[in-house]
């Protein structure tokens, strides 16, 4: 058996993080998705924000099953959807699928640069009033760079960010090209990320529609992708609309099937490569049943059981079945200036 040099020890260690990720069957669909938009619509807690980076870290180092989006994969010099991951083919390896005799070509994707958007930048944090009174600086709310930086192993990350600077350059294990990540807030002027061409953009929680449509664009040259995670708190929103009813798929774990007596799966007629994933906080694994158990009995929901619907597992308001199974504000809503002019 051939001795470890040092400086392969020493990689591995950086990987050691990483290997104790507790992958769960909602991550697995998440995961191979091939959709352009994937929603996470979950319950407090359970663990999104954590699923969408972890996904993300897999593409930076071209790990991720679903070769496209990865920045580096193989690809058929015949077939341009012929694509492999550095996983499981070889450059120059022949092709083979349904008999294509075409060779692997080692793919770099010219596009390197993606958004983690969230209400706060990093080093944002929320106070607990005026300092003249009292007040301190307390935990920072941004929960997509903790993340990160739990995850992606450290001799990746070529320049950190600062207060001063947002983006993050990480080296590409590929040599490939360095790849670029940039914190971006809900709060910044749309029109000042303009001009930039992305390879794909992570949301926490619901951006503004302006916001959202300004990313989209930035990914019409790169055929991008969408990941957004989401607790409906304000219970009807306009992602319920635009990607919730829009959904080509809908994957469910097991607790929300249980729970709400839907099926674990369910496909639709929708030509929008959108799909979304529904789990409760019971679906995180480093949380404890009995503590999710007490603190969900204990909230005070008013005896609205839509409250419980919501924190625990992730559900729009406008989706329990106890209000509209398919609530619809083209269908469902009449504006009453507009039909009812008299009062």
């Amino acid at each position: 058996m051939q001795k470890l040099t040092p400086e392969a020890i020493r990689i591995i260690n950086n990987y050691a993080s990483m290997a104790q990720y507790k992958r769960t069957p909602i991550f697995e669909k998440f995961i191979w998705s091939p959709h352009k938009t994937c929603a996470l619509l979950t319950g407090n807690q359970m663990g999104k924000t954590c699923m969408i980076i972890f996904s993300w870290i897999l593409r930076f180092l071209s790990m991720h099953p679903v070769a496209s989006k990865n920045f580096n994969y193989l690809l058929c010099d015949r077939k341009m959807n012929h694509r492999y991951s550095l996983l499981n083919r070889k450059p120059k390896q022949v092709c083979g699928y349904k008999g294509c005799e075409g060779t692997l070509q080692f793919y770099v994707s010219p596009f390197r640069k993606m958004r983690f958007a969230s209400e706060n930048l990093p080093f944002q944090s929320a106070t607990t009033g005026p300092a003249n009174k009292g007040g301190a600086s307390i935990e920072v709310r941004n929960t997509q760079y903790p993340e990160l930086i739990k995850w992606l192993p450290p001799y990746l990350i070529k320049k950190n960010i600062s207060s001063h600077n947002t983006v993050m350059v990480i080296k590409d294990v590929w040599n490939a090209g360095d790849l670029i990540s940039e914190f971006v807030s809900y709060n910044q002027d749309v029109q000042a990320m303009a001009g930039v061409q992305l390879a794909g953009c992570a949301f926490d929680e619901e951006p503004p529609p302006a916001f959202f449509e300004e990313m989209q664009v930035r990914m019409l040259a790169t055929d991008g992708t969408i990941d957004l995670g989401l607790t409906p708190a304000n219970r009807m929103t306009w992602v319920y609309n635009q990607i919730y009813e829009q959904a080509q798929v809908y994957y469910r774990s097991e607790t929300i099937c249980n729970a709400l007596g839907l099926p674990a799966e369910e496909r639709t007629d929708s030509k929008k490569s959108i799909a979304v994933f529904q789990a409760a906080t019971d679906d995180n694994p480093t949380l404890d049943p009995k503590t999710i158990e007490r603190i969900m009995t204990d909230l005070d929901t008013d005896g609205d059981p839509d409250k419980l619907l919501i924190r625990r597992y992730g559900v729009f308001k406008a989706v329990s079945t106890t209000i509209f199974r398919v609530f619809s504000y083209a269908t469902h809503y009449l504006d009453s200036e507009k039909w009812f002019p008299n009062g």
